[in-house]
């Protein structure tokens, strides 16, 4: 019989260690071949037992003949069972000098407390389930913007640090602009320099109040001595103005300071955030300072770029106007690829980089119906914007014409001459891919 053969006789029972759990996991095999036997009885029969030299039709005829005394089977084992757990606090009685729960009380409460974090899981051990009780309801009252109810959470025990879910009191009472519930947080022992998890980034309170505009919150943290770090970048991407004005000249905030290549004028720049520029402008000492290359590769721009590029690249027109007032050198200047802010700009917004855009394209036009009069006068009057260093000789319009197309296509020689004398590019191509070249080949101008 399967059960005399692994499960032992009641007469044989003893407290042996050894003993009992070899008897368990005899008694234990008795279910694994029931369960296998009945979850397919023909594969059980066709393929027996591993661990058996029997066939599979002999254990199943002894399986069958087991079900008659289960019960007994059930009893014996859950009486195993007892024996083993008793067996086993024995053993951790005898291992530990005093009673275990005092054991591990003394080694839990040795444990130092050295981060916000720490502190909170202390509560979080001692009951879960009250701290996220007290902590929501902490939460609905910075909420609520309820100081009173905020107080009782905190005499309740609830440390004034707590957080759940990487988010924290202090950094939330910043988020909501509350000034009141971030003083009743620091009066309870909360930090006000406390940072949080942001994507990829950690954030003070101050950074999550100028990232949301909350002017009251960022005062008052400016005013208890919170360090600034990315506090201006933050506003200066919101295009808060009133915090941006109150770092920089309130609290002496630098703009030119680059995190990751960017600082607060170039993000300003970037993101098109004229009603911050002028204030950033004011303040920065380094507006024609050429941008951080790894920022000008991310840009799809040439190293040394400036300011002036990334507008005219992005065809933000208010920010070119704000730049050139401050710095009208920068549209001069030429980054690795030799190239202008002008080079770079959309043709709709060159005119405002160029104040004689228009009159060039306009000598364009010219140029184009030259062969009507014959080219008279067109060369001269290039000549004399030129003579004014007022002319872009290498000007395109919507369609991408430049003078030198018109005057090649006109079998003007003298306007040609003089456009390549003053920096026209025959290599310059329309919309369509085609250069002066290709319009003086058309033209059948051989020279």
């Amino acid at each position: 019989m399967l059960r005399q053969r692994r499960l032992a006789a009641p007469e044989n029972q003893g407290n042996d260690p050894a003993a009992v759990v070899t008897e368990l996991v005899d008694g234990l095999d008795v279910f694994r071949f029931l369960a296998h036997y009945f979850s397919d009885p023909a594969a059980f029969r066709r393929d027996g037992d591993a661990e058996d030299s029997r066939t599979g039709e002999d254990i199943a005829h002894d399986c069958r003949k087991e079900l008659s005394d289960f019960p007994h089977v059930c009893d014996r084992v859950a009486q195993l069972v007892s024996m083993v757990r008793g067996a086993v606090e024995l053993a951790l009685q005898e291992a530990m000098p005093e009673d275990p729960a005092q054991f591990l009380g003394k080694r839990l409460s040795q444990r130092p407390v050295t981060s916000p974090t720490a502190k909170s899981s202390a509560v979080q051990i001692a009951s879960e389930a009250d701290f996220h009780t007290m902590y929501n309801k902490a939460r609905s009252a910075v909420l609520a913007d309820d100081a009173r109810a905020l107080a009782e959470q905190l005499q309740a025990g609830l440390p004034a640090r707590a957080e759940l879910g990487r988010q924290s009191l202090m950094c939330l009472a910043a988020a909501h602009d509350s000034e009141k519930m971030l003083l009743v947080l620091s009066e309870f022992g909360g930090d006000l320099n406390e940072q949080m998890p942001h994507g990829k980034v950690v954030v003070s309170a101050l950074e999550v109040a100028a990232m949301h505009g909350c002017t009251a919150a960022a005062r008052f943290l400016l005013n208890s001595g919170v360090p600034f770090r990315n506090a201006l970048q933050y506003a200066v991407s919101g295009g808060y103005c009133d915090i941006v004005r109150m770092l920089l000249f309130v609290y002496g905030a630098n703009p030119d300071i680059r995190t990751n290549g960017r600082s607060a004028v170039t993000l300003a720049v970037h993101g098109n955030q004229e009603a911050v520029l002028h204030d950033l402008l004011a303040v920065s000492n380094r507006v024609d300072a050429p941008l951080d290359r790894e920022l000008c590769k991310r840009l799809n721009l040439a190293p040394n770029s400036n300011l002036l590029h990334v507008a005219a690249k992005f065809h933000h027109i208010d920010i070119m106007k704000a730049i050139q007032t401050t710095a009208p050198q920068l549209a001069q200047q030429r980054n690795d690829f030799k190239e202008t802010p002008v080079d770079v700009a959309h043709i709709a917004v060159k005119p405002y980089l160029d104040a004689h855009f228009l009159e060039s394209l306009e000598l364009l036009r010219g140029c184009a119906i030259g062969a009507e009069n014959g080219g008279a006068g067109t060369a001269e009057a290039l000549r004399q914007l030129f003579k004014d260093k007022a002319a872009n000789a290498n000007a395109q319009d919507v369609r991408g014409w430049s003078a030198l197309m018109a005057a090649a296509l006109a079998k003007d020689v003298e306007a040609c001459t003089v456009l390549l004398d003053n920096g026209a590019k025959f290599s310059t191509q329309n919309r369509s891919g085609q250069t002066a070249l290709f319009w003086a080949h058309a033209a059948e101008a051989s020279e």
